[in-house]
């Protein structure tokens, strides 16, 4: 019987670990659900990762294949030039055969009808500046007989033909011609002067005429003008820009102008 028991109490022990096993057990168990949930963890972030770079990717290749657009934002209107209107600062428009003409007015200019005058001063002597655009049809020869002095035939079409029957003109000295952009287009500059010493009253009806146009003739508001012409084609349309002033004239007041030219975009 002795015998019997001692094997069953061995057939025991080998069956039933020691408790100090089962807690070893259990503990390990534990780590290896504990290390599977953190793998899961980690793949899910990493996954979470790769979408978040992947949708990144595709925004940047999206907006890198989508074509440039070059449309300015919506905004409000350019208002147009009025006549005698006092105008805000800001960009204005008019239109003249065709074109539509904008440039940026300062402060303390007012609409013409073919332009823009100065506020305060007006076009007139001593002091008076004036921006205007005209479509120059014929010149006259003498400016001060301009009454019989159409040219005849007609001037040609072309801005160099103007230009030279301007800078021919009798009794109306001109400047160098010059080469410069309005907007991109090639214009000739020309300085033109109306005599200091002129007596108006000998001339026909007491002006001075320069040219004719659609948009009426120029005729001169005083001895000692000074005409900037900016002459140019424009899609067509031979285009006469007059910066007009007086020896009189402030710095400042000329240097708005010359700053309104340079704005000048054509539409």
């Amino acid at each position: 019987m002795a015998d019997i028991r001692t094997r069953l109490r061995q057939a025991h022990d080998d069956v039933i670990p020691p408790p100090n096993v089962m807690g070893s057990l259990m503990h390990r168990r534990e780590r290896l659900a504990r290390r599977r949930k953190d793998r899961r963890r980690k793949i899910g972030s990493f996954i979470v990762g790769l979408i978040v770079v992947a949708v990144g990717v595709g925004i940047v290749i999206h907006e890198m294949a989508r074509p440039a657009s070059n449309a300015l934002p919506d905004g409000d209107p350019i208002p147009f030039i009025l006549n005698d209107a006092r105008l805000a600062p800001g960009p204005h428009a008019m239109t003249l055969a065709g074109l539509q003409i904008t440039f940026t007015v300062p402060e303390g200019w007012r609409g013409s009808s073919r332009g823009v005058v100065d506020s305060e001063r007006g076009q007139d002597p001593p002091s008076g500046a004036a921006l205007s655009f005209w479509t120059v049809a014929n010149v006259y020869t003498d400016p001060c007989r301009w009454s019989s002095s159409l040219a005849r035939p007609p001037v040609g079409p072309s801005v160099n033909e103007l230009v030279a029957a301007l800078a021919t003109q009798h009794r109306h000295p001109s400047g160098e011609r010059i080469k410069v952009d309005v907007d991109g287009h090639s214009s000739t500059e020309l300085r033109m002067t109306v005599p200091d010493n002129l007596d108006m009253t000998t001339c026909s009806n007491s002006e001075f005429h320069s040219w004719t146009s659609p948009e009426g003739d120029r005729y001169h508001q005083g001895p000692g003008q000074i005409d900037q012409l900016f002459i140019l084609n424009v899609d067509g349309v031979r285009l006469v820009i007059d910066a007009s002033f007086f020896p009189d004239t402030s710095h400042k007041v000329r240097s708005t102008l010359f700053e309104m030219v340079r704005s000048i975009h054509f539409v």
